[in-house]
């Protein structure tokens, strides 16, 4: 994902002639570099998901706005490597976001009750 042009937003500005050649291609050598040199440094994971979360959203703009498409032939790279980073990634975060919540609800909560039985409501 990170050494893949075509999910890197600048490369995108410069097809839509948005910044020159040259930039693009410095700014994709420099966050490489950058990438490379963070990955080296497990205090900076966060800012790694961030890069790789940036790349990810180009991802998504090309499944959303018609970059990509089902069944294609293009940007197939893009799409197994992101399915294969968000396959991992969801469960991860979804854990942690949904733990935090459920531990102070149940310390609130008798054990041996249930508190969303079943109700027969007479007709």
């Amino acid at each position: 994902m990170l050494d893949n042009q075509f999910v890197f937003q600048p490369f995108w500005d410069y097809r839509n002639g948005r910044i020159s050649e040259r930039q693009w291609r410095w700014k994709f050598r420099a966050a490489k570099r950058k990438a490379m040199r963070l990955l080296c440094d497990t205090n900076q994971i966060a800012t790694v998901l961030a890069i790789v979360l940036a790349r990810l959203y180009t991802v998504r703009n090309q499944l959303i706005h018609g970059g990509a498409t089902w069944q294609g032939s293009v940007n197939r790279d893009q799409i197994r490597d992101g399915t294969a980073i968000l396959n991992d990634f969801v469960p991860i975060i979804s854990l942690h976001a949904c733990l935090p919540i459920t531990a102070g609800f149940a310390k609130k909560l008798p054990i041996d009750r249930v508190f969303l039985a079943v109700l027969r409501i007479a007709a």
